[in-house]
């Protein structure tokens, strides 16, 4: 049974969502979330456009990928939107709300209508968080080359645990989750924008990067410190070595497995020297 209209207003928005088909909006709105972005250093045409939309497509139509983003969202709806936030939730319906009136035809569509936004501005923000650094093309192309199992796309579902293990949270007021502005994707090119080749690299290069002070202030055992504090901080790339368990081959037997994990140490290295570069010493 659908809320009442009094059951929307009085109570917070983010009890309401269990009635709701997140996924399906997701998949029916996602072109009006790419539409919203704005990237950093970068062309935003409508050719632009029109290519995330085209890669973003192909990543919610897979199981894999929309099981991670999904919970994600509601990650974000349950931060701006649960219990302790119904406050905001309710005074925009009770003052802007109204002027929604004039597209719906009554206050229950205009609710309805309302939460869909709603819905729909949280996963621009989580886009926002997801694509930094053109982060969904590598997904993308993996896809698209029939690779979704292979090391980089693994990686890249481990790695999106990782990064949106905190809400991604950019809009100060709770209210901005309810409008149609634009949300900004961030670079972290360290001179201009570039194109992450390595999954979520930003969040891997900042763990590593953040790691040389202990290394640093470490003496001894300085190596099982390390992988102890990058285990502890990011799980998944300790399974980067169970996907080529034959690292000691000579270079002309080498599993096709391994030269997968050189090809990704490589595109690591590249995105690193993209957002560091000549100012780091590592």
């Amino acid at each position: 049974m659908d809320p009442s209209p009094s059951e929307l207003v009085n109570r917070p928005m983010f009890e309401h969502l269990g009635k709701i088909n997140i996924r399906d909006i997701m998949l029916k709105n996602f072109r009006t979330s790419v539409s919203l972005l704005i990237y950093s250093n970068q062309q935003n045409t409508a050719f632009d456009v029109n290519e995330r939309s085209k890669t973003l497509s192909s990543l919610l139509h897979n199981n894999q990928v929309m099981n991670h983003l999904e919970p994600k969202l509601l990650a974000i709806l349950q931060e701006r939107f649960g219990s302790h936030s119904n406050s905001y939730w309710s005074e925009w319906i009770a003052w802007d709300g109204r002027d929604l009136l004039s597209h719906t035809g009554n206050y229950y569509e205009a609710l309805c209508y309302s939460t869909q936004r709603m819905i729909i501005k949280s996963f621009t923000y989580l886009l926002a968080d997801v694509d930094r650094n053109s982060n969904m093309q590598v997904l993308g192309r993996e896809i698209q080359l029939g690779n979704s199992d292979g090391l980089n796309a693994r990686l890249w579902l481990d790695l999106c645990k990782c990064s949106c293990s905190e809400p991604p949270i950019k809009s100060p007021v709770p209210g901005e989750h309810l409008e149609w502005n634009i949300v900004q994707v961030d670079s972290d090119g360290m001179k201009s924008a570039f194109k992450a080749r390595f999954p979520f690299s930003h969040l891997v290069c900042r763990t590593v990067y953040a790691l040389r002070s202990i290394a640093e202030s470490s003496p001894s055992s300085v190596q099982n410190l390390l992988c102890k504090q990058l285990e502890l901080t990011i799980p998944s790339l300790n399974k980067c070595t169970l996907h080529c368990p034959a690292l000691n081959f000579q270079a002309n037997k080498r599993s096709e497995a391994c030269n997968d994990l050189f090809d990704s140490v490589m595109n690591y290295l590249y995105d690193y020297m993209c957002m560091y570069g000549h100012s780091s010493s590592a």
